[in-house]
C-alpha cells in the first residue's frame, strides 16, 4: 500500500467497536497508522473540534484511506473487503452475507448500545449508582448473548458462520471482551464459548487485543 493510500485508524484501545475493526485489519494484513482517541481523558478526546471533523457522531473507530474518511465499524469492515479480498469478511453468497450481518446486528444494535459509555454516563447523570449501572449492563448483555447463542447454534461450525472468518467473528470476539469487563463470562453460552476457544488465540486477534494497543493503559 503506497504512502498516499495509507490506512489511518482512529481508535480507543478498550472500545469494542474499535476492536472489531482492528481484528479485520489484522486478518487482512493491512498496514495501519494508529491514532489513539481517549474517550475519558481531557473530557473525552472524541469531543474535540478536530475529531468532530473526522466523525461528527464523536464515536470511534474512524478510518482514513487517502482522502476518504469513514466511520462505523460495520461500514469500515465492509470497506476493508475492497482493499484486500482475503479473507472476505462479508461472503459473496447473498444469503450467507445476510446471515453474517444478522449476527453482527444482534451485537451492534441489540447489545453494544446498551453498554455504551455515553449511555452509562447518562445513567450516572440521572443519579444511578455504579451498582445499578452494573446490573443494567449485565442484564442487557446476558439477554443479548442468549439471542446470539440461539442463532449461532444454527450457523456455526468452528466460526460464527461455517468454518471461515467473517465480520461476525470480529463482532463476537470484541463483544466477549467487553462482556467480561462488565462481569459477564461466556461459560453460560456453550456455542459462543466453543467458538471463542477456537478463535481468541489467533495471531490477528492477539495483535488487535486491547492490551496490545499503543494507547493501552
Amino acid at each position: 500500500m503506497s504512502a498516499k493510500n495509507k490506512v489511518i485508524l482512529y481508535s480507543y484501545y478498550r472500545s469494542s467497536a474499535s476492536y472489531r475493526v482492528r481484528i479485520g485489519l489484522a486478518l487482512k494484513g493491512l498496514e495501519v497508522e494508529y491514532h489513539g482517541v481517549h474517550l475519558l481523558k481531557d473530557g473525552g478526546q472524541q469531543r474535540t473540534s478536530d475529531y468532530a471533523q473526522i466523525n461528527p457522531m464523536l464515536h470511534v473507530p474512524s478510518l482514513r484511506h487517502g482522502d476518504f474518511v469513514l466511520s462505523e465499524s460495520m461500514a469500515i469492515l465492509k470497506y476493508l473487503d475492497h482493499l484486500e479480498a482475503s479473507p472476505r469478511l462479508f461472503p459473496e453468497d447473498s444469503q450467507v452475507e445476510a446471515r453474517v450481518i444478522q449476527i453482527c446486528e444482534f451485537i451492534n444494535s441489540g447489545i453494544q448500545p446498551l453498554q455504551n459509555l455515553k449511555v452509562l454516563q447518562h445513567l450516572e447523570s440521572l443519579g444511578l449508582d455504579k451498582k445499578v449501572q452494573s446490573e443494567w449492563t449485565q442484564h442487557w448483555i446476558r439477554k443479548g448473548l442468549a439471542s446470539v447463542e440461539t442463532l449461532l447454534k444454527e450457523t456455526s461450525k468452528s466460526h460464527c458462520v461455517g468454518a471461515d472468518w467473517t465480520a461476525a467473528d470480529c463482532f463476537l470476539i470484541a463483544q466477549a471482551f467487553s462482556s467480561r469487563r462488565f462481569g459477564v463470562e461466556m461459560d453460560s453460552y456453550p456455542t459462543i464459548h466453543k467458538i471463542l476457544n477456537h478463535l481468541e488465540s489467533h495471531p490477528a486477534v492477539l495483535k488487535a487485543h486491547p492490551d496490545n494497543q499503543p494507547d493501552s493503559e
